[in-house]
Formats: structure tokens, C-alpha cells, sequence
């Protein structure tokens, strides 16, 4: 594995820059600001995020939204990381094409709708698919799913024990829904219809969109992990469960993933400095 920060690929458009970026084991960038709207996909690897008020760690598969103007400081995990970043020229344009409120705000997500975009466009920037309406498309596809993920965690306004149900299936909780449902003191098919109207899938299709989201991360640490102990670790019964799924939810099987993520990792760098060419903008004293 190279440990070499910089630009492996990047693609200029219209209304938007795309950028694959590598970043080295440790490396820490200090408290910084863009002047532009930003959107990151982690493809391997995995770093922490610090603004003033919050920290968020974030590995493979996770989303971040970063308006212009927040700052924020990183620090790269033990493996570096490797991420797909989109940048809008014109902050309100992007914001506009993204439907609004979807960029507003600093956050991290893990969403496998997301990441499956995510991934695709990472693959067509990879094998140089450079096609102005290929690469347009799949950026609007990104931005549509982020948008509804993004619609899917607004939680201001919904009951407490909504959100208590899902970070228990976030947290791999396996009781039957009619145990969950008599803890919440609800009944099931009430409680399984509002989660539904709520977040946009069943209780059963959640679960398997956080297993699958669970195993990515592991993925991209090529050879350190086998496929099968990913599958267990991450709740599948073996490595085919694995596989169907994630063909399903992401459109790649998982040796699909970790191939990306060796290809990432052992790239030749367009240039050798991410933080100069791509990531510090505005460093806050």
C-alpha cells in the first residue's frame, strides 16, 4: 500500500469538480474552512472529523456534507484513507441541483443508497469514463440519493421512540419486531407502518441496509480481513448472504469493493500533495 498523499484523478465540469484523493497513515490537516460547497464519500479507510462543537469518526461507505465556510479539522486513521470528493463551484447552483436543503448543514450518513451511487461514479472516474453526460448523470444520481437520505434523518420533528428503534437496529439489536413493539409499549403493525412512512423501508430492509454498511468498511482493507469473517462479523450467515446483498443494495458484490479499493490504494498519483491541490482552503488561526 502506498502512503503518499495526493490527487489519484480529477474531472472538472460546469457546475462541479470531482476528485479522488489519497491520504498517508496519520496525517492531520489543521482547522480549516472551504469556500466552496462540498460533498465526500469515503471509499477506504477512515479518518476523524472535529468542527467546533462536534467529532465524528468515519470509515468506508461513510457520507460527510460540508457547506462553505464550516471549520473543521482531520486526522487519518492508521491505514490513511482514500475519498471521492465533489465540489460545487457555485454554491447555490449545487445547492439547487441537490434540491435544496440536503446541503445546508454539516453531516456525516451511512447510507447504502448513497453508497451505491457513490461507488459507481468512483468506478467511472477510475476506469476513465469521461463522458460529460455519463459522469453529469451520475453525479445527479449521487445528489438525488444523498438528498433523500438526507429527507430520511430529519428527526426534529418525529416521536422519540422512532429514533430509539432505529439506533437499536443500528446497534444490531435482533429481537422480533413484536418484542420491540411491547418494549416500546406499541403495537407492531402500528409501530412497522409509522418506521416505514418515516424512513422510506421496512424494519426487516433496514436491518439490511445496516449489515450491509456495517461490512464495507472491512472491505476496503485489502487482504486484512477475509470475505467470510467480514459476512460474520457484519451479521450474514456466510459469504454468499453477503454477496446477494450486496449486489442488491450497492450494485457490486464485495470482492467488487475491495478490488476498487486495492486499485485505490496502489494508484499512481496525479500529483503529490491533497492538502496543497485539493483540501485546505482557508486555514483558521
Amino acid at each position: 500500500m502506498q502512503t503518499v498523499s495526493g490527487i489519484i484523478t480529477s474531472v472538472e465540469r460546469e457546475w462541479f469538480t470531482l476528485t479522488i484523493a489519497r491520504y498517508a497513515p496519520g496525517m492531520v490537516m489543521p482547522l480549516h474552512s472551504h469556500d466552496t460547497c462540498d460533498v465526500g464519500f469515503v471509499l477506504a479507510g477512515s479518518l476523524r472529523e472535529e468542527t467546533g462543537r462536534e467529532c465524528r469518526h468515519a470509515a468506508a461507505g461513510s457520507t460527510v456534507v460540508k457547506p462553505a465556510g464550516v471549520s473543521h479539522r482531520n486526522a487519518f486513521g492508521p491505514d490513511g484513507a482514500v475519498m471521492l470528493g465533489l465540489r460545487f463551484r457555485e454554491e447555490d447552483a449545487g445547492r439547487e441541483r441537490a434540491t435544496g436543503a440536503s446541503l445546508r448543514d454539516w453531516r456525516w450518513l451511512e447510507s447504502t443508497i448513497v453508497m451505491r451511487s457513490a461507488f459507481r461514479l468512483a468506478g467511472d472516474l477510475i476506469l476513465s469514463v469521461d463522458c460529460a453526460n455519463t459522469l453529469e448523470s451520475s453525479v445527479a444520481e449521487l445528489l438525488a440519493a444523498l438528498s433523500e437520505e438526507v429527507g430520511a434523518t430529519a428527526l426534529s420533528s418525529r416521536p422519540r421512540w422512532l429514533i430509539e428503534l432505529r439506533e437499536r437496529l443500528e446497534e444490531d439489536d435482533d429481537s422480533s419486531v413484536t418484542q420491540i413493539a411491547s418494549e416500546l409499549e406499541l403495537h407492531p403493525v402500528y409501530m412497522a407502518r409509522r418506521f416505514r412512512s418515516a424512513f422510506g423501508c421496512s424494519i426487516r430492509e433496514y436491518r439490511r441496509r445496516v449489515r450491509v454498511a456495517r461490512a464495507v468498511p472491512l472491505l476496503g482493507v485489502a487482504g486484512k480481513v477475509s470475505i467470510s469473517s467480514v459476512a460474520h462479523g457484519a451479521g450474514f450467515s456466510d459469504h454468499a448472504h453477503l454477496c446477494r446483498q450486496s449486489r442488491e443494495l450497492l450494485g457490486v458484490a464485495p470482492s467488487g469493493i475491495r478490488l476498487l479499493a486495492k486499485r485505490l490504494w496502489s494508484s499512481s498519483l496525479r500529483s503529490c500533495d491533497a492538502q496543497r491541490d485539493f483540501v485546505v482552503h482557508n486555514e483558521v488561526r
